[in-house]
This record gives C-alpha cells, sequence and structure tokens, in this order.
C-alpha cells in the first residue's frame, strides 16, 4: 500500500515526460527499472496497474476470512485518497 501512499510522495503528480526508446521494461523480469523510465506515464500507469493487480489477488485469498472488513475497508480508503490526490 505504499504505492498509495500520497502524503509525502509527489511522483504521480508530476509531470510525466515522454517515452524516448518506446520500450517498456516488463516487471515480470525486470528487478530494477533505470532511472529514465521512472518519470514515465507508461511506468506511473503500469505501476497501479500492477499495484491494485496483486491487491485483488490478494483481496481473493483472503475473501473467506471473518476479518476481511477490517482488512478491505482501509485499503478502499487509502485507494479513494489516492485517486483524489492523484491529477493525471
Amino acid at each position: 500500500m505504499h504505492v498509495f501512499d500520497t502524503v509525502n510522495n509527489n511522483y504521480f503528480n508530476a509531470k510525466p515526460k515522454p517515452l524516448t526508446d518506446k520500450i517498456v521494461p516488463d516487471f515480470f523480469i525486470s528487478l530494477k527499472i533505470s532511472k529514465k523510465h521512472l518519470p514515465t506515464q507508461e511506468i506511473k500507469d503500469r505501476i497501479v496497474k500492477e499495484t491494485i493487480d496483486a491487491l485483488t489477488h490478494w483481496f481473493a485469498a483472503n475473501a473467506g476470512s471473518l476479518s476481511f472488513p477490517e482488512i478491505a475497508v482501509p485499503n478502499g480508503v487509502m485507494i479513494r485518497k489516492f485517486k483524489k490526490n492523484v491529477q493525471n
């Protein structure tokens, strides 16, 4: 959930730079992303998409748990704050 913590992070609100080499690194095999790719909109979109996919799988695995509401509600609140604070 650190990706959605926008209190101290202006990474997603910064103006994106154009992708120069038209090759976006694959997250399945990349352990590190180069600095030239970080400020691009494609990487920002990929980070959000991969985070939401991981959260969806995690919620599905814990859906049968008795404490699921206590797990899901704070994450939902944080995602709503993230959506409200991000301008892109």
